[in-house]
């Protein structure tokens, strides 16, 4: 089996060995996954203080959390939460992609 050869870029170096870049951006993916939990969990509240949904069928599916690494090529971390209300489902999702963060709610 032959050696591969890499070559890695000045710049590609230097972040290679600067392990304080990589830390950085774990602790600030963390943060936004935090708080996204905190989203979620006022999301439930909202949900469970609306005595409307009292008399009406509603399955809420847990909210799910999820991060990455390679959407276009940059991290990003996501919340989805679903509700369903009289056949009538509503998605709000949370995205934190490339510095922003942006809300979708979708009534289908």
């Amino acid at each position: 089996m032959s050696e591969a050869k890499v070559t890695l870029s000045p710049k590609e170096l230097e972040l290679v060995n600067n392990a304080d870049w990589i830390l950085t951006k774990n602790l600030i993916i963390q943060k936004v996954y935090d708080l996204f939990g905190q989203v979620a969990a006022t999301y439930q509240l909202d949900v469970a203080r609306f005595t409307e949904f009292d008399a009406t069928p509603t399955c809420t599916i847990s909210p799910k959390i999820s991060k990455g690494e390679q959407y276009q090529q940059l991290p990003y971390v996501m919340l989805d939460f679903h509700v369903s209300l009289l056949n009538k489902m509503f998605l709000p999702s949370v995205v934190f992609f490339g510095g922003a963060i942006i809300v979708v709610s979708i009534w289908s």
